[in-house]
């Protein structure tokens, strides 16, 4: 086998080794840490309280520096 070919498959089997392990350490992150999907999650499907409490709480913020 020709050293570009061997350099090609070593390159292919890292991504896929390195692939694998990322996935695996995301989906143990997200099984210990729930909640940044949970927000993703009420983001997507409740804009509107969402925003409206995100607003609130940045006049709520604002009003307090002006004092």
């Amino acid at each position: 086998m020709s050293k570009t070919k061997s350099l090609i498959l070593q390159c292919t089997g890292i991504f896929f080794v390195s692939l694998i392990f990322w996935w695996w350490v995301g989906r143990e992150y997200c099984k210990t840490h729930p909640e940044p999907i949970k927000q993703v999650l009420e983001i997507k499907v409740y804009p509107a309280k969402w925003h409206r409490e995100g607003f609130l709480e940045v006049e709520k913020n604002v009003s307090e520096k002006e004092n």
